[in-house]
């Protein structure tokens, strides 16, 4: 029973280290989480963001299948454009999650999983 007292008591707190999000990306992410309605899961915006970086890599394997460089301009705009959507849904699933008190520790392993795969997908741009 206190190990699951110590679970339900955990509070994620994340660093804010970046300049670049101290002097932009939080604010960005605060504007743009206001487009969203309250019933809207933050966990489903942290699978849309998962999609779309998925989407973004199946473009590119498409593409360019060796991974050589070869992919068309329009496709690699389209996958940049993929990969910000996934950045910007990641950015406000945790303020989506705040705003509708409905923060857990699921969204957290949620969260972490999909930053996990898409870490592994940015590999194969780089």
């Amino acid at each position: 029973a206190t190990r699951c007292a110590q679970v339900r008591s955990y509070r994620y707190t994340s660093p804010e280290d970046s300049v670049l999000e101290k002097l932009f990306l939080q604010r960005f992410w605060n504007f743009g989480v206001r487009f969203f309605p309250t019933w809207f899961a933050p966990n489903l915006m942290t699978a849309v963001g998962l999609v779309f970086a998925l989407g973004a890599y199946g473009t590119l394997l498409w593409h360019s299948p060796e991974l050589d460089g070869s992919l068309p301009a329009w496709a690699a705009v389209a996958c940049a454009a993929m990969l910000f959507v996934y950045q910007t849904m990641d950015g406000m699933d945790g303020k989506q999650a705040r705003r509708t008190g409905a923060g857990s520790p699921l969204g957290e392993v949620t969260d972490h999983g999909a930053d996990a795969i898409a870490a592994c997908i940015y590999g194969a741009f780089i």
